[in-house]
Formats: structure tokens, C-alpha cells, sequence
């Protein structure tokens, strides 16, 4: 009995088994220029591709980082801050991309849209550091994340979603690509929202051009 507890345990883990790209993810940190003085906030971005001058391109929510913010992201553990510089943003679509002078060690593999049902997983920050959730792909895509727009798709999760957890990537069991976490359902607050891949890609290649993206 015992024996084939321990069997069925390491078959669990051998299937639940799935690669997270923990070393690309930054949290960001912004101070927008109010009427009443400076207001601060934060999110989650990840790479996705590296620049000529040997710097990163991130990928993180419109809503996060907009223009005219002063923006700063922390890597790892270090204590050091690196200002970022905006480089392109979509309100609609929720995605704002962003560069960093340091080469982050890897970049986030894009990955196919994912299916109605499929498990998903986050990585973001919260209680101080990083941490990883997991959820289920509700819906199939929908062609509104808030505006009616046809080239953004959408999809509903049960990922939990919280402060700073905007522009979180949204992988698949190998670590791909398959959304960017962006806000949750105000009707429906344990379901969030993530704007898919198949929004983000042509996102990407319309503002990095020949640079190397992280597409498998």
C-alpha cells in the first residue's frame, strides 16, 4: 500500500511538473506627477526581448506604466533600482512595453493561445516578494478586454489577482507565454482578466522589429 502511495505521488509530480521563468520577472515601480504632488504605485513586467546596447525590453500593463511616469524596476534580490525608459504603450490593449540598460538572464518564451479549461500559472510579487499562483482558463477569447476593439483578446481566470499583480505573465505548463495578466471582474472579483498572446505578439513585432524575442 505504501509502495504504491509513493508511486502515485511521483507520478503526481512528474505530471504537475512545469518550468517557470522565475529569473524574468521584475516588479515596477512607478510615481506619476499629480496636481496634489507625486503618486505611487506598482506591477509586475517580464522580459521579452533583449537590444542592440545589450539592455532588456520588458512587457508589463498600460495601466502600470504610462507616459509621462517615472518608472524604476528592482531585479531579484537586489537592492539596486533601475530606471526604465518607455518605449511603447497601447491603452486599449492594456500593454505597455519598456527598456532596461541590464541584460536580465533569459527572456520569456512566447507560447500558442491557450485552451478553455487549461491550467495556467503567474508569476508576480506579493507579501514582499515573488511568489507563483495558479489558475483555469474560463472562457474562451473574447474580442474585449474594455473596449470594443476586435484585435484584443481577452480571456476571464480564476488566477488570483491583487495589488501589484498587473502585467504579471501568464504562462503555460512549460513556462510559455500565453497572457498578460492586466485587473479582475468588478461583478465577479474571484475571476481575473488576461490579455492573450495572440494580442501580445503582434504587439511585439510592431515595436521591436528585428530584435531578438523570446518567440518558440
Amino acid at each position: 500500500m505504501r509502495m504504491a502511495t509513493a508511486l502515485l505521488v511521483l507520478l503526481c509530480l512528474a505530471a504537475c511538473r512545469f518550468d517557470v521563468p522565475l529569473h524574468t520577472t521584475v516588479r515596477i515601480r512607478t510615481a506619476t506627477l499629480t496636481h496634489t504632488g507625486l503618486d505611487f504605485g506598482s506591477g509586475t513586467a517580464f522580459a521579452v526581448a533583449y537590444t542592440k546596447k545589450g539592455g532588456t525590453l520588458l512587457l508589463t500593463a498600460a495601466h502600470v506604466a504610462a507616459p509621462g511616469d517615472l518608472l524604476a524596476v528592482q531585479i531579484r534580490e537586489r537592492k539596486a533600482i533601475e530606471r526604465a525608459k518607455l518605449v511603447a504603450w497601447d491603452a486599449t490593449a492594456d500593454l505597455a512595453l519598456f527598456e532596461i540598460s541590464v541584460r536580465l538572464p533569459m527572456l520569456v518564451p512566447l507560447g500558442a493561445p491557450p485552451r478553455l479549461g487549461q491550467r495556467v500559472w503567474a508569476i508576480t510579487f506579493d507579501m514582499g516578494g515573488k511568489v507563483i499562483v495558479t489558475g483555469i482558463v474560463s472562457t474562451d477569447a473574447i474580442d474585449t478586454c474594455e473596449e470594443k476593439r476586435p484585435d484584443v483578446k481577452c480571456r476571464l481566470t480564476t488566477l488570483p489577482t491583487g495589488p501589484g499583480y498587473s502585467g504579471a505573465a501568464v504562462v503555460d505548463r512549460r513556462g510559455r507565454l500565453v497572457g498578460l495578466l492586466t485587473a479582475y471582474v468588478k461583478t465577479m472579483p474571484h475571476l481575473g482578466i488576461f490579455v492573450g498572446v495572440e494580442t501580445i505578439i503582434p504587439f511585439l513585432r510592431r515595436h521591436i522589429g528585428g530584435l531578438q524575442v523570446g518567440i518558440q
